[in-house]
Order: structure tokens, then C-alpha cells, then sequence
């Protein structure tokens, strides 16, 4: 927003670029928050809202001015839930990407408010856990992420729960699972063999702990 403070000049070729004003994030003033959704035109718009208290009002004001905008969401749980009514009211129906910091254990219907049925990645940050696995069946999935937070590592259930996750997955392009790890509950014994799972849309795997 400064350099359109330089000259007139600068400022009139900045105004005149709307896809330079397509970021919008909580962590800044809520001037730069308007400025960025009116001077966006009819761009679509990648939103960070990762914090309830931090420039609450003004989020809300950007969601309900641009909500069919919205292509890319980076947020968390407490956000969907503090805020489920601003989302009933604007629905992001555009939305295509979600980063997803679960805090707690919530499923999928935190996701109901947004709409966004035609959701096609996400990137999941989430403890293992019974909840985590119903984000496997959103229906339109094309790309799925999954950075597991520390778990209990008292399931001995979790790599069945995995394995069930796993078969919803038919039309998954693309699949990351991260920590898969002995604490997150993922053991499988030296001579153990899984289920045969087929991914047949898949062209990128990637299984890490």
C-alpha cells in the first residue's frame, strides 16, 4: 500500500494492477483490508484469517464484500466456528484451496457454512484422531495434505482408521501424509502387511514419519 504513496504516477499504475491485490490477511491495519478488496476488482483473492480477535470486524466486512472471491482460504477451526454465521450469510462458494489448523477435535461439519462444494484441495493440520478422518470423504477432493500434530499414541486402532480413510479417497490426485509416526499412534509391526488399497487417480504419494 505505501508505494502508492510515491508519486501520483506510481499511484496510478498500482491502482490499475488489480492482480497485485489479490493477498488479504487478518495481520495487517484494517485500512490496507479495504483498500485490497475494493482495489482487487473482480480478481479472485487468497484470504489468511487465522485469528479470531485480530481484526475481526474488518475480516468480516472483506468476507461479505468478496465471499464469491474467496479462491484461497488459510484459517483455523476456532475461526469456522467463533465466525459460522458470517460464513451461513456469505458463503464462499469459489472456494477451491483450505489450510486447515484444527484446534480440537472437529469434523468436516465446520466446513458445512462455507458451501464450498467445489472444494478440491486442503491442507490439513490435525491431531490423528476418529474426526480427522471424515475431511478424507469430502466428495470433490482432488489434492489432500495432512501434517499430523503430537497424538496420544494410545490407539492401536489408528492405522485401521487409516486404512478406512484411505479407501474414501477415489478421486484423490494427489496424497501427503506427514508424521506418521510411533507417538501419533501409527505402529505396525516388522512382519505386518495392510490391506491392498487402490489409488488409481493418484500420480503423486508421498508417506513420511
Amino acid at each position: 500500500v505505501n508505494l502508492t504513496l510515491v508519486c501520483s504516477l506510481w499511484r496510478s499504475i498500482l491502482l490499475d494492477m488489480p492482480d497485485l491485490w489479490t493477498v488479504i490477511t487478518c495481520y495487517t491495519t484494517s485500512d490496507s483490508i479495504d483498500a485490497f478488496v475494493s482495489r482487487s476488482g473482480d480478481r479472485n483473492l487468497v484470504m489468511t484469517w487465522m485469528d479470531v480477535e485480530t481484526n475481526g470486524d474488518a475480516m468480516y466486512k472483506a468476507t461479505r464484500e468478496a465471499h464469491t472471491r474467496i479462491h484461497d482460504l488459510r484459517t483455523t477451526s476456532a475461526v469456522l466456528i467463533d465466525r459460522r454465521a458470517v460464513f451461513e450469510d456469505y458463503a464462499l462458494s469459489g472456494l477451491h484451496k483450505l489450510y486447515l489448523y484444527n484446534t480440537g477435535n472437529p469434523t468436516t461439519s465446520i466446513l458445512d457454512p462455507l458451501k464450498a462444494g467445489n472444494l478440491q484441495e486442503l491442507d490439513l493440520h490435525s491431531k490423528p484422531h476418529l474426526a480427522t478422518w471424515t475431511f478424507f470423504r469430502l466428495p470433490n477432493l482432488r489434492k489432500l495434505r495432512v501434517y499430523f500434530d503430537v497424538g496420544d499414541g494410545w490407539d492401536y486402532t489408528m492405522m485401521d482408521q487409516l486404512y478406512d480413510a484411505l479407501r474414501s479417497l477415489e478421486f484423490i490426485e494427489e496424497l501427503i501424509l506427514e508424521k506418521l509416526v510411533l507417538h501419533n499412534g501409527f505402529e505396525v509391526g516388522e512382519d505386518a502387511v495392510g490391506p491392498t488399497i487402490h489409488l488409481r487417480r493418484c500420480s503423486k504419494l508421498e508417506l513420511s514419519g
